[in-house]
């Protein structure tokens, strides 16, 4: 995670940087600087996304390993508790990812416990093109 901090540190340097000289006009220089941090919080949020996909691989990776322990005989106290721990991290992991599609599809009608189906994400990601602004005119 400290990593990720760095690379968002330097990345916003960079983009507070940019912008100066590249345009006569303050409007210029200030849609540049839009548009790269559009670009940068983008992307910002997919890594995000993307380190908790990871995480929750991992997990269940790890979750497969202890139950086929399990299969040949008990766990310990110490693996048992780790068990425990790995399926309430995966619940709470699908849980946020749950409520990241609820939001974005914006529907008040869908009842809770839906379980992210491919119906539920078709809404989200048509709500988000309906209400995407492709240009501003001044």
């Amino acid at each position: 995670m400290r990593l990720l901090g760095q690379k968002i540190m330097t990345s916003y340097q960079k983009f507070k940087k940019s912008g100066r000289n590249q345009s006569s006009s303050t409007i210029g220089v200030w849609a540049i600087k839009v548009k790269k941090l559009k670009k940068f919080l983008k992307g910002w949020g997919q890594s995000l996304r993307g380190l908790n996909r990871k995480y929750r691989n991992l997990l269940q990776e790890e979750l497969l390993k202890l139950e086929k322990v399990e299969e040949e005989r008990p766990l310990r106290n110490s693996l048992l508790e780790r068990k425990t721990f790995i399926q309430t991290e995966l619940l709470r992991l699908s849980q946020e990812e749950e409520m990241y599609w609820y939001k974005r599809s914006n529907s008040k009608w869908l009842l809770e416990g839906d379980n992210n189906t491919a119906f539920f994400q078709r809404i989200a990601n048509g709500q988000k093109r309906k209400s995407t602004i492709f240009s501003l005119s001044v």
